[in-house]
């Protein structure tokens, strides 16, 4: 039986832990015990032969989900039994499941170890379809384990061989996989993508498994619109499907989901009494990230009526179990939570400890989920301590975080998405109706009136087809340079590049936070796309790429994706066009009696990696410690100046009038030679 994988939208993990008083039923996890009797039935008669293996390895299989510690146990017999016998196959077989029941058991190490020796057996075998399982397998494992780089390289590679086999099942639980990542990461255009190609092949397949998943994925959509009845009623719908095919890992999950919702709505009885059925799933199934899940919501629940010490208790039982697992974000989601919770119970030298704790997991991990949470909770801490110039700091950074997942092109790439699935939902429909009248045709002859009118209504709809591919295009243009975009079109995928030099511009306004404090948003939105749109031009003109927005800050670069010699020099150039056009612009708001905004620059040259991350990404972005350098020069520029660093002064300084600052202290990087860019030297004019 070949193992199933998949996640729901979102991870939400919360935890705590109390007398259980639940519902749930033995009786659910006593379903459907004939298969696996049988299983039992035959081994009892089985010869030491490879039979005796596969044997082994299905019920570690299927007892894996439910009980793991016995699914382990027949799986090592397995092992031993195939390593006896010599059997490669056997021995691969074998790996794969130990490895599979140590996911479920949330040992994700030990989980990697027997999933690569599998994937080296598997590659000497030459089987493709196992091998992209463990591809998938491998990628989830380091997901959970909170690498996601690693996990979305390994399910790219999976997603890429089972389209090459049309293994749409296991496609459609691959992009699941993908689209619970990309939401992690607050990369949502990329989310949808995965989403609905996963919610396409379900209708296409008519996979109940994955309709659960669906449910629950668009019951999660209705949570973050507030719709919580509608939310609950979903996620129940979810339930029962949950509960037909027993996974029992994803069924603790929605009912801490539908707890959650209560829990917003203020009605914390159903609340706890959802989480305490997730917990006695996740303690019967002995999954430490179930439990540490449930006891972490159970805390929230405690933490919304005002009763930190409760909720501190259930927030340090989700930590040991989390601990115990290494699930990184999920810890310095806790650490977080523990931090505010102390910070309330007035123990601030200890909310200090947990504080540091989460922000060093947060710069390990960069999700922008988990540095909105720890900087929610440290403007609590500084504000109770008086540190306002902190709270203030830490606030600016937490509408960054906030505002960089809804931000006006994630929100411009969402539409587009879902515009692009229902295209291509569409565009299907019109084939399979084109194939019906052309067997129309051919079988009964109806003359040719009644062809010229087939023909009609064909081309009318082939031109509505080309129309809307067309449109297509010029949005993927809008968005993707054009070498990617081809390049995108033609292989379905994009190579991310190492491109040795590159020059980076980053940009923000001065006290964007308090201004957003202050001005209607109407007339803040307005005022940040003006800039925005100036500077587009800017980038345009100059031959500069823009790579995004987050918030208030811009982020560009020179020199890709086609690699020239001349990006520094375009880069202040349209660094200093930049600069004219928001004082321009100041002198101009003045005159009108209205708010404006100043921008510090910093930029920096050095190596990145570009391109499109996993499959059908319709972002290109850059990596690397040229972007966050550039950042660094960012924040220590000043109004209205470009600070340049000494790698980028070495491009410019005889085009360029620069004035060294001498060394300047920077977070992460200690003392850093610096220039402010003056102009052009006259001469090059």
């Amino acid at each position: 039986m070949m193992n199933l994988f998949h996640h729901s939208k979102a991870r939400m993990p919360v935890i705590v832990f109390l007398a259980v008083v639940s519902c749930f039923s033995n009786s659910i996890l006593a379903q459907s015990t004939a298969y696996i009797d049988s299983l039992l039935a035959a081994l009892t008669t089985a010869k030491e032969d490879s039979s005796k293996v596969k044997l082994l390895c299905e019920l570690g299989a299927e007892l894996g989900s439910k009980d793991a510690d016995k699914g382990l146990s027949y799986a090592e017999q397995a092992l031993q039994l195939a390593e006896k016998l010599a059997w490669r196959k056997g021995i691969a077989l074998a790996h794969s499941e130990i490895g599979r029941c140590n996911w479920h058991k949330g040992s994700f190490d030990e989980a990697l170890k027997h999933h690569f020796e599998a994937l080296k057996l598997w590659q000497m075998e030459g089987n493709k379809n196992r091998i992209a399982l463990i591809y998938a397998q491998i990628g989830q494992d380091y997901a959970d384990s909170g690498n996601y780089p690693e996990a979305l390289k390994y399910l790219s590679s999976s997603l890429k061989d089972y389209e090459a086999l049309g293994n749409k099942y296991q496609q459609s639980y691959v992009h699941s996989v993908l689209a619970w990542i990309y939401g992690n990461l607050g990369m949502i255009p990329e989310e949808l993508n995965h989403q609905y190609a996963f919610l396409k092949i379900c209708e296409e397949t008519g996979d109940r498994h994955g309709a659960a998943i669906a449910y629950c994925n668009l019951a999660s959509t209705y949570e973050e619109q507030g719709q919580y009845e509608k939310a609950i009623k979903t996620y129940e719908q979810s339930l029962k499907f949950e509960m037909e095919v027993e996974d029992f890992y994803n069924l603790s999950n929605g009912y801490n989901y539908i707890g959650n919702c209560y829990n917003k709505m203020g009605k914390y009885a159903e609340a706890l009494s959802n989480h305490f059925k997730a917990l006695e799933i996740g303690q019967k199934i002995k999954n430490g990230n179930s439990k540490g899940s449930a006891y972490s919501y159970i805390g929230e629940v405690y933490q919304a009526q005002g009763k930190n010490a409760d909720a501190l208790n259930y927030f340090l039982l989700s930590v040991k179990e989390f601990e115990s697992h290494e699930n990184k974000h999920a810890l310095a989601t806790q650490y977080s939570k523990i931090g505010s919770s102390l910070t309330k119970l007035g123990r601030y030298d200890e909310a200090q400890k947990y504080f540091r704790d989460a922000l060093s997991l947060n710069n390990e991990l960069e999700s922008i989920d988990e540095y909105k949470n720890y900087y929610k909770g440290i403007v609590q801490l500084d504000s109770a301590t008086s540190k306002w110039k902190n709270a203030f700091d830490h606030y600016k950074r937490f509408v960054a975080a906030r505002d960089s997942m809804y931000n006006e092109k994630n929100t411009r790439l969402t539409v587009q998405t879902r515009m692009q699935y229902e295209f291509d939902k569409k565009e299907a429909l019109t084939k399979q109706e084109i194939q019906k009248q052309k067997l129309m045709r051919n079988g009964f002859m109806i003359g040719f009136a009644a062809v010229l009118v087939f023909a009609g209504i064909f081309f009318n709809q082939r031109n509505k087809i080309k129309k809307a591919k067309e449109r297509s295009d010029e949005l993927l243009l809008n968005i993707l340079p054009a070498e990617v975009a081809d390049e995108l079109k033609e292989k379905g995928s994009a190579d991310a590049k190492l491109i040795e030099e590159v020059t980076v511009l980053f940009s923000d306004f001065k006290d964007f936070t308090h201004m957003s404090e202050i001005q209607m948003p109407k007339d803040l939105v307005a005022e940040i796309n003006e800039c925005f749109s100036a500077f587009d031009r800017i980038m345009q003109k100059h031959g500069v790429e823009k790579i995004k927005t987050v918030g208030d800050a811009y982020l560009a670069a020179g020199g890709l994706p086609i690699p020239n010699a001349t990006h520094a020099v375009d880069v202040l150039n349209a660094a200093l066009e930049m600069q004219t056009f928001m004082q321009e612009r100041k002198r101009q708001r003045e005159a009108e009696g209205g708010f404006f905004f100043e921008a510090r620059i910093g930029v920096h040259t050095g190596p990145v990696v570009a391109g499109i991350v996993g499959v059908k990404k319709f972002a290109y972005d850059i990596w690397g410690d040229t972007v966050n350098t550039a950042q660094r020069m960012e924040s220590a520029s000043e109004a209205g100046r470009i600070n340049i660093s000494e790698s980028t002064f070495e491009q410019v300084k005889n085009q360029f009038n620069c004035t060294y600052r001498g060394k300047v202290e920077t977070k992460g990087k200690g003392e850093v030679d610096m220039y402010f860019v003056e102009k052009m030297v006259l001469e090059m004019v």
